[in-house]
């Protein structure tokens, strides 16, 4: 990818990540234990964005601005709840519950919602060319993967 923007590289792996997890909402329709490798494809990929954004964003500079902290606090918070509660549908596969599904794919959506519209074009309004290059070419090396 060879996007300019943290906002348009990151827009680009949320779609990859949604539809891996669309694929495994689709296959657990029939709660069978076919949906597994599914739901073990979607966690390992978000897992490998959390740590694209967590390490190669997030950590990468002295966020002065309380304003990215305070955004960047939530977003981690955020992203232990999530993977918390893919660790109980983890459990509960075949067996889990349409509603913890849903209910994990709305904090998903809301998640890249605050995102998508508030961090990432705040982070290309503040960071220079050069910052947000260097961010870019390590966001580029941990791919997702959208076929699991």
């Amino acid at each position: 990818m060879k996007d300019s923007s943290v906002l348009d590289i990151m827009v680009a792996q949320h779609a990859l990540v949604e539809a891996l997890f669309f694929a495994f909402r689709d296959e657990s329709k029939d709660n069978t234990a076919k949906a597994q490798p599914f739901l073990a494809d979607f966690v390992w990929e978000l897992e490998k964005h959390f740590l694209v954004e967590e390490g190669a964003i997030f950590s990468f500079l002295p966020w002065k601005d309380p304003e990215i902290s305070e955004m960047i606090s939530r977003v981690k918070d955020e992203h232990v709840t999530m993977l918390e509660s893919l660790a109980s549908i983890t459990k509960k596969m075949p067996k889990v519950e349409k509603e913890e599904i849903e209910g994990f794919f709305a904090l998903l959506s809301k998640h890249r919602q605050l995102e998508e519209e508030k961090l990432y074009p705040l982070l290309d309004q503040r960071l220079n060319d050069i910052q947000k290059k260097q961010i870019i070419a390590r966001v580029n090396q941990i791919s997702i993967n959208p076929m699991g």
